[in-house]
């Protein structure tokens, strides 16, 4: 990682032959280089995902970081609601008016996991900070705080306690179910809602399953009277609309 206003890295083979060394702590590896490449953490979503007959989907209209991992998911989301959107149209089935529903209902999810992705970067920055490291500082110095981060003191204790804190923020980031499948579309692009959904207690980390109009239906496993079981999801497979 570097910053931008430093300037650009030294990306010369024997600097980061040293680094690799240096990293793994073993001064005889011999390491081959293949390729070198750079790369910026992005945080854009685009203001709408269409503009009349034009419709955009993935990295072309949200670009985020790795964390909480829902660059695929988000963007396969993407295209299952425009294709079958797009189906019904073609088809003569719908009116070329529910393709309007796309943007109002993909955008603000694109918008709300930017937020969170880009939120989880900065919130990881907080163990290195309750350890005591900054930038600039040499090994030495890294090293003489871990000393005092493991030292049965006052000053260990507390920052002990700090990192303890900073990793239960980053819950955030591995455990962001909320964020992951509590996404509603407010529209309504078929049916309207019925005021039923109930809003999260914390929206980012706890998913509340519902069956609300314009929640993603839940998983749960239904018992046949012959003992046979199969998810409510496999219920309602196959395309056609459901009640």
């Amino acid at each position: 990682m570097y910053d931008p206003a430093e300037g650009e890295p030294d990306l010369s083979e024997e600097t980061l032959r040293q680094r690799i060394r240096d990293i793994i702590g073993d001064q005889s590896v011999n390491i081959e280089i293949l390729n070198v490449g750079k790369w910026l953490i992005n945080g854009q979503f685009a203001r709408s995902y269409s503009s009349g007959r034009v419709f955009c989907i993935g990295d072309a209209v949200h670009r985020h970081s790795p964390a909480n991992g829902l660059g695929a998911n988000v963007s396969m989301l993407d295209a299952y609601n425009l294709a079958w959107k797009l189906k019904l149209v073609l088809s003569g089935v719908a009116a070329p008016t529910l393709l309007e529903s796309y943007d109002a209902e993909r955008q603000p999810v694109g918008r709300d996991v930017i937020r969170r992705s880009m939120q989880s970067v900065q919130e990881a920055a907080g163990i290195p900070l309750a350890l005591g490291y900054r930038p600039g500082q040499s090994r030495e110095e890294r090293e003489e705080r871990l000393r005092e981060f493991k030292a049965a003191s006052d000053r260990g204790a507390a920052a002990r306690s700090g990192v303890a804190a900073a990793i239960s923020q980053a819950c955030y980031t591995f455990n962001a179910v909320g964020i992951e499948l509590g996404y509603r579309y407010e529209g309504g692009a078929v049916v309207p809602g019925d005021g039923s959904y109930a809003p999260s207690p914390d929206p980012d980390l706890v998913y509340v399953p519902q069956t609300a109009v314009g929640c993603a239906l839940p998983h749960a496993v239904i018992t046949d009277p012959a003992g046979g079981q199969q998810s409510t999801i496999d219920l309602v497979a196959g395309g056609a609309f459901t009640c």
